[in-house]
């Protein structure tokens, strides 16, 4: 596979994954209009955003085919570096144990999907 090809497939799953998080947390900001708790709003964040690196690991795993978790090692870091940049922009986000606990979590569901997308597809 020529490695221009290999990029563009990682540009995409990393975008289907972006926009799918921004959707269901836009959707989570029309249920919840101000009335669901901190507590409860943060975890539907993390799960949303699980879904969204499943989804672009799911599509770089179709497209690659090997090296499974060095692909969703590698999805997962674009992914939250994005996540964190966009934060940092719209709240100015500071970096916490916090920031780094969501890094862990995001590399860990990004391998974990890595390695079985690529044994599920073969």
């Amino acid at each position: 596979m020529k490695a221009k090809r290999i990029w563009l497939v990682f540009i995409k799953g990393i975008a289907l994954g972006f926009g799918i998080t921004l959707l269901l947390t836009a959707l989570l900001a029309l249920v919840a209009k101000g009335g669901a708790e901190d507590r409860t709003v943060s975890l539907l964040a993390l799960l949303f955003k699980g879904a969204g690196i499943l989804a672009g690991v799911g599509y770089v795993c179709r497209g690659v085919r090997k090296n499974g978790a060095l692909c969703g090692l590698i999805t997962g870091v674009t992914f939250w570096g994005l996540c964190f940049a966009l934060s940092c922009l719209l709240f100015g986000g500071a970096f916490s144990v916090t920031v780094l606990a969501d890094f862990a979590s995001c590399a860990a569901v990004a391998v974990f999907a890595g390695v079985l997308f690529t044994n599920l597809l073969r």
